[in-house]
């Protein structure tokens, strides 16, 4: 699982970073903007009008409310498929991970740094499931931002998680089997930028 994560988190920031360059020429000339490319940057602008945790509750909302939940298979006729931001958008529709993938880059156009951004695998036992969302580092604390709630959750309150991989802009983090919560995760997430581009992954600490 952490190697098919890691090749399709490297294709999306591969993605992410032409969509930036598109991003900021639509800045220059707003009548060469796509209908998605206008809609992300208005996302990012509601983020921009508020500070703080407000400005990371106005993003999660404003996403999540922005594309309807689909499976890939629906619409790809695949099991597992990592769409870019903007095509996500353009389709208006997406899964738990093209929600966290959107959420990630309108963060960032939003003035976020990438240092403070995951995209969370996490098992989901509740739903029997696999699920992705993203964590955010505010004010020392790790916030969740999850397609299926408008509801912020710190990290440590997780509880209905099991963490599996973290995903920063240039690396990746395993947890270890039997992790209990992200209650454990915290110190993992936020060391995962320590790693060489060149590790594909490392155990965090139980």
């Amino acid at each position: 699982m952490a190697r098919r994560a890691a090749a399709k988190w490297r294709a999306v920031l591969a993605r992410i970073d032409s969509e930036e360059e598109t991003l900021a020429a639509c800045r220059a000339n707003l009548n060469a903007c796509s209908p998605a490319t206008r809609r992300l940057l208005q996302l990012a602008e509601l983020g921009r009008q508020r500070a703080g945790r407000a400005r990371l509750g106005e993003i999660n909302r404003a996403v999540n409310l922005s594309i309807k939940a689909t499976s890939d298979w629906s619409q790809y006729g695949v099991d597992d498929f990592w769409s870019a931001p903007l095509a996500t958008i353009e389709k208006g529709a997406g899964d738990c991970e093209d929600y966290a993938i959107l959420k990630y880059l309108v963060l960032r156009e939003a003035g976020i740094s990438p240092d403070d951004l995951r995209l969370l695998i996490v098992s989901y036992p509740r739903r029997r499931t696999i699920h992705a969302l993203l964590a955010v580092h505010l004010d020392q604390e790790w916030l969740l931002l999850d397609n299926l709630t408008m509801v912020m959750v710190n990290s440590l309150e997780a509880t209905q998680y099991r963490p599996l991989i973290a995903l920063d802009y240039h690396a990746i983090t395993t947890f270890a089997a039997g992790s209990p919560a992200l209650q454990e995760a915290p110190a993992a997430i936020q060391n995962i930028s320590g790693l060489s581009k060149d590790l594909p992954s490392r155990s965090a600490p139980r």
